[in-house]
């Protein structure tokens, strides 16, 4: 990429000219990665996306793509922490058989939920709080379906 004041070559992910310090304008976006891409590339480099679903910004982004929205970091959190304490109810309730019959297919139906993307009940989350484990429940309870 060149600066369009000064003409000089511009480092990838510089957001300003190391020659003249003027600021670089319509950084180019990836909307599926949030990847940056070069002014005239036509497909995203990262995850193949055309230039129509690329959009451009003169805004200066931090950090990677998946800090853009930190909803989804707090939930992916929520959904290891309920993956988590899943596996450890199941390992607590090991020694009595009795309760793996509804930890092992409560957890295994949470994992494939949270898998394919489907919405997890009410009904289910409050299972889990009672009869596999209270943290994860919580959690459960805590997420954004």
């Amino acid at each position: 990429m060149y600066c369009k004041s000064c003409g000089a070559v511009i480092n990838s992910g510089a957001f300003f000219c190391e020659n003249c310090g003027a600021a670089v304008s319509a950084l180019r976006y990836c909307e599926n990665c949030g990847n940056e891409m070069p002014a005239d590339s036509v497909i995203c480099p990262v995850c193949g996306f055309s230039s129509s679903q690329v959009t451009e910004s003169s805004q200066v982004r931090s950090g990677p793509a998946n800090q853009n929205n930190p909803l989804s970091d707090r939930e992916e959190t929520l959904k290891f922490i309920v993956k988590l304490f899943m596996i450890i109810g199941c390992v607590t309730f090991g020694w009595l058989i009795f309760p793996l019959l509804w930890c092992i297919p409560l957890t295994v139906s949470v994992f494939n939920k949270f898998k394919t993307g489907e919405e997890i009940t009410v009904g289910t989350k409050i299972c889990v709080l009672i009869f596999v484990n209270v943290v994860a429940g919580i959690c459960l309870l805590c997420l954004d379906d």
